[in-house]
């Protein structure tokens, strides 16, 4: 991990800072900051509609809590795990309405940017 330097009003400021990809990941004075270039925004857009079936870890860490299991049925926007990153928790939640075909990770594990970790299988015939 580093460190970037920035000044805000007239105050000097540093945080540390993991960049991943085309996204900057940075910690200052107890909040995530994220910027993300127009590039990233667009490539993740783009892979969640072409596949909202699949959650993946939208950065590398740790995962928390699993809140699911094959065969439960799931709601939109319904959190299917907790992980922390950053000294940050993170909700990651269902692109659909669905059932739970594959859980990928468990509660302790380490992940990396990408990793499947639900599987998901719509339910409407």
């Amino acid at each position: 991990m580093k460190t970037i330097k920035m000044e805000i009003d007239g105050q000097e400021l540093q945080a540390p800072c993991l960049k991943v990809g085309n996204t900057l990941w940075a910690h200052l004075n107890g909040r995530t900051i994220v910027y993300e270039s127009e590039k990233a925004r667009t490539s993740q857009r783009r892979e969640q509609m072409d596949d909202p079936h699949k959650i993946k870890s939208p950065m590398p860490g740790k995962i928390i809590k699993v809140l699911c299991q094959p065969g439960d049925k799931v709601t939109k926007n319904q959190t299917l795990v907790a992980m922390e990153a950053m000294k940050m928790e993170y909700a990651l939640k269902s692109f659909i309405d669905g059932q739970v075909k594959k859980v990928s990770c468990v509660a302790g594990s380490q992940v990396s940017l990408g990793e499947l970790l639900v599987e998901l299988e719509d339910t409407n015939g």
